[in-house]
C-alpha cells in the first residue's frame, strides 16, 4: 500500500469514527429522560421571566416602549428579549457541550479509556461535539418556536445571514469550549466553570438590554465577548432586517474563533499534559 492509499484509508476510518461518535452522542442525548420535557419547559422557564420583565418596564399600556426603542433601535422588545435569552441558551450549550460530554465520561469511569485510545484527539472532540449539537439545535429551535407561538412577536427574517451567524457562533463557541474541555480533563467537576463563563458573558452581552446602556468600561469589555456579537447578529437577521450587520457580526465571530481557538488549543495541551502526569483522567 503506497503512502497516498494509506492516508486515504486513515481519513476514511477517521470519518467513520467521527460519524459513529456523533450518532452515539445524539442517541444518548435524546434518550435522557429530561430531553423531551425540557424542550418546552425550558422555553418558558428561561424566556418568560425576561419577557415579563420587559413588559413591566414598557408599562401597562406600553407607554415606556418609546424609551426602550430610543436605546435599542426598535420597539419590538418581545423579540429583542426572546432572542437575547434563547441566543444565550444556544451560546451556553455550544460552549459547554465538550466539557459536559467529557464530564459524563469521567463520571462513568470511561474517560481514560477513550482518551488514551488510538483515535486522534481532534476527531474525538469533533465527533463528541457533533452528536450533542443535534440535540442542542432541536432544543433551541423548539424553545424559539414555543415562545413565538405564545407571544406572537414580529420577525423579519434574513435567512442567509441568520445561518451565517449561527455557523460562526457555533465555530467560535466550540473553539473556546476546547479550553473548558481541558479543565474537565485535568480537574474534577470543572464543567461548572463553563456555566460560570456563560453567565459572566451574559452580563456584558446585552441579553435583555442594549449594550449601549452599560457603563463605558463595560461597553469596551462587551466588544471582546463573543455573545455580544452573537446576539447582535441574530437581532440584525431577525429584528432589524439588516443582513449587512449580521454578516459583519459573523465575520467578527470567525476572527474570534481563530484568536480564541489558538489560545484554547494551547490551554488544552497544557492541561492534558498535566492530567497525564498527575494520573487524574478518571479521578472523581
Amino acid at each position: 500500500m503506497n503512502q497516498s492509499d494509506a492516508s486515504a484509508l486513515r481519513l476514511a476510518r477517521g470519518g467513520q469514527a467521527v460519524a459513529s461518535l456523533a450518532a452515539m452522542g445524539w442517541t444518548v442525548h435524546r434518550r435522557e429522560w429530561a430531553f423531551v420535557t425540557t424542550l418546552v419547559i425550558s422555553a418558558f422557564a428561561r424566556v418568560l421571566p425576561g419577557i415579563l420583565g420587559a413588559r413591566a418596564l414598557a408599562g401597562p399600556n406600553h407607554e415606556q416602549a418609546a424609551r426602550f426603542a430610543s436605546v435599542a433601535g426598535t420597539e419590538n422588545y418581545l423579540a429583542f428579549v426572546t432572542i437575547g435569552v434563547i441566543g444565550m441558551t444556544w451560546a451556553g450549550a455550544t460552549l459547554t457541550l465538550l466539557s459536559v460530554a467529557l464530564q459524563r465520561e469521567r463520571e462513568q469511569g470511561t474517560l481514560s479509556a477513550i482518551w488514551t485510545g488510538r483515535l486522534a484527539k481532534p476527531l474525538l472532540i469533533v465527533g463528541r461535539a457533533m452528536g450533542s449539537s443535534i440535540g442542542i439545535a432541536v432544543q433551541t429551535l423548539t424553545m424559539f418556536a414555543a415562545s413565538w407561538a405564545v407571544f406572537r412577536f414580529t420577525l423579519t427574517l434574513e435567512a442567509g445571514a441568520l445561518l451565517l451567524v449561527l455557523g460562526a457562533s457555533y465555530a467560535t463557541n466550540l473553539a473556546i469550549g476546547v479550553a473548558f474541555a481541558g479543565l474537565v480533563v485535568r480537574y474534577r467537576a470543572a464543567a461548572i466553570l463553563s456555566n460560570l463563563g456563560v453567565v459572566a458573558s451574559g452580563i456584558f452581552a446585552g441579553v435583555a438590554h442594549p449594550v449601549g446602556v452599560l457603563p463605558d468600561w463595560a461597553q469596551v469589555v462587551a466588544q471582546f465577548v463573543p455573545l455580544t456579537w452573537i446576539l447582535r447578529g441574530l437581532r440584525a437577521a431577525l429584528v432589524f432586517a439588516d443582513a449587512g450587520d449580521a454578516v459583519l457580526s459573523a465575520g467578527v465571530l470567525l476572527l474570534m474563533a481563530s484568536a480564541y481557538g489558538a489560545i484554547s488549543i494551547w490551554t488544552f495541551g497544557v492541561l492534558e499534559r498535566s492530567a497525564r502526569r498527575q494520573g487524574v483522567l478518571d479521578a472523581i
